[in-house]
């Protein structure tokens, strides 16, 4: 964070108190455009297909170009404690519930999947990306969110 400032490291320290203050500030604007963006998505959505394709091409657009951001938000979080955790928490809370909810439209109405499961189950392979994507390999996250939102309504069973 330092060094895209252009300051130096004890620098960084006139504008965070400390490292849970700067872990916080990270987190919360982080999940907080994450969030603001799916919202403005969905209102342009209308089918639970588009919505979830919306799900899809929010999470891949916006970590693609912040990638260090969701490697420490995917494991930070419990660093931190008492009132920036609450905040945190309530705001990836609410990113889940957005996600959730549209993941439980798609659900044909035989009740046998748990929306809860499959929003984590999305979750757990959008918040692994930076462990598999590469922008050279896959430079078309178009095509990569149509895939993903393959898999995930269809599986990958033979037709």
């Amino acid at each position: 964070m330092a060094a895209r400032a252009g300051i130096g490291l004890s620098g960084i320290y006139y504008y965070f108190k400390s490292k849970d203050e700067m872990l916080f500030a990270l987190q919360e604007n982080t999940f907080s455009m994450l969030v603001n963006s799916l919202e403005q998505k969905l209102r342009k959505a209308h089918s639970p297909a588009d919505k979830l394709k919306a799900v899809i091409d929010n999470h891949l657009q916006f970590f693609s170009q912040q990638m260090n951001d969701l490697k420490v938000c995917s494991h930070e979080i419990e660093s931190l404690s008492g009132a920036y955790y609450d905040e945190i928490l309530k705001i990836r809370k609410e990113y889940y519930k957005l996600v959730r909810d549209v993941v439980n439209e798609n659900i044909p109405g035989s009740g046998c999947i748990d929306a809860n499961l499959a929003a984590l189950f999305l979750f757990g392979s959008l918040n692994w990306m930076y462990m598999w994507y590469d922008r050279k390999r896959n430079p078309d996250l178009e095509g990569l969110s149509d895939q993903l939102l393959k898999i995930f309504l269809e599986g990958i069973k033979a037709t």
